[in-house]
Parts: C-alpha cells; structure tokens; sequence
C-alpha cells in the first residue's frame, strides 16, 4: 500500500513471501510463540469465532514450519478436540497450497512420488493428553532455568541479590546450541551440573598452567627460535581459552 501512494510500485522487482509464524529455539525444537493459546482452545465461555482464531494461528504456525522444512508431512491425530481441529484446517491449508503454481512442495512430491524419499510424519495432540507434563517440576538443569529464571527464546536474565547488585543493570546469557557445556548437561540432574561446572574450572586452571609453563623463555640465543614458536602456539590458543572462561562463568553465575 505505500509503494502504491508513494507511486513507486515501478521500483518493484520481485515480491516473496515469508513464512515465519514461528520460533526455531534449537536443531530439534521449535515454538509457536503463542502464550494463551491453550486458554483460547479451552476456554468454555470462548465463542466459535475466538476458537477459530486460535485454530488459524496454529495452522499458520505449523504451515510455516513445513515451509521453512520443505517437509510436507503424513498428519494424525486423536479424534475430537482442538487437535483435529488443527489437523483438518492444516490438511486444507496443505491441499490448497499444493493446487498452486509454483507451490513450495514441488520438489518434495516428486522425489516422495519416485519413492526416493519418505514424507515425515506430524502427530497432533491436545495439550490435555498429557496434562502433567507441562506442570511438573523437574530436577534437571534445564526445566530449573525455565522455571526459577524465567528463560524466554533462549535467553535467562540474572538479577543482582545485593542491594548494590540490584543497582547494576542484570546480565543477560544466551543458553544455545553453540554453548558445548549447554548441550551436554541440560538434561542432567541439578547436582551433577555443579559438579560438571567445577570439573571444567579445574580443566581450564590446568590449560592455563600448562600454558604459562610451555611460555616460559630460554636464556639461551639458540632457544629464540624455539621461544618465538611458542609464543606463537600460546596466542594462537588464548581465544579458545578465553571462550572457555566465558562459558564457565556465565554457567557459575546461572
């Protein structure tokens, strides 16, 4: 509409569409981002067109994941609930972008139709399926971030427990795949994390001594040649270093 009032709709080279009614939180993990939607589903005073609603805003969701994929998936689903609801209006929205020109499942139907490759499978369920899962509080690193730091699309803010520390605005850290000590320890038990923490400290203080000893300079002239190469090993190792710290820090402080 702007280029249009602007009358520079001849500028206009190319238009695309973007499917991004979604969050990619991890390799294998992604989220819709709609924080009512169970409420909007469930609620027995809703009416019909607030559920539908709600429906559209998944189906989006879940299209544009397909989408990003390139996937279009086998769905199923129990009977009755908000999760046929979903599949049907989400088997539709698939039927109709197939009859397009152009549609963005052309290559994934003729390697499935060759039978080169196998469609995905996509199971629906109502979150009342499995009520208790969102409700219990486990004890392992990662629930514990989410429920007492409030983790929000990967990222948790600390907040000072001093008065002096409340003055300092909070630390943010960023809790992602290319974190390695994240990946490896966010399902393990609280307890183990700490431990874990500690074992990498005391790895990192022994790199560093390790390093510091390997520095150490000849008095000789003959050992310039070999002080300058370790020199050079010693700098071309301190990014890594640093980066370890880093980690060990922000996961001492979580």
């Amino acid at each position: 509409m702007e280029s249009v009032k602007a009358e520079a709709t001849g500028k206009v080279a190319k238009v695309f569409d973007q499917y991004i009614n979604f969050v990619s939180l991890g390799a294998n993990i992604f989220s819709l981002a709609q924080k009512n939607a169970y409420v909007a589903l469930n609620d027995p005073t809703a009416s019909d067109r607030d559920v539908e609603a709600a429906v559209a805003d998944i189906v989006q969701g879940l299209f544009s994941v397909c989408a990003t994929l390139g996937q279009l998936p086998v769905i199923r689903c129990p009977k009755g609930g908000a999760a046929e609801m979903v599949a049907s209006e989400l088997d539709r929205t698939l039927r109709d972008h197939l009859k397009s020109k152009g549609n963005l499942f052309a290559a994934e139907m003729s390697t499935a139709g060759s039978g080169q490759r196998q469609r995905p499978l996509l199971c629906l369920f109502d979150r009342n399926f499995d009520l208790t899962a969102a409700l219990q509080h486990v004890w392992s690193y990662q629930p514990l971030v989410h429920d007492l730091l409030g983790m929000r699309l990967n990222r948790v803010d600390i907040k000072g427990e001093t008065a002096a520390d409340a003055a300092a605005p909070k630390k943010s850290y960023d809790l992602e795949d290319n974190d390695p000590f994240w990946v490896q320890n966010a399902v393990a038990q609280f307890p183990k994390v700490a431990e874990e923490v500690e074992s990498e400290l005391q790895r990192y203080k022994k790199a560093v001594e390790a390093l510091n000893k390997h520095t150490a300079l000849g008095d000789r002239d003959d050992d310039m040649a070999d002080n300058t190469s370790r020199l050079v090993s010693a700098v071309q190792s301190l990014p890594e270093l640093q980066e370890r710290k880093k980690v060990i820090d922000k996961h001492t402080n979580i």
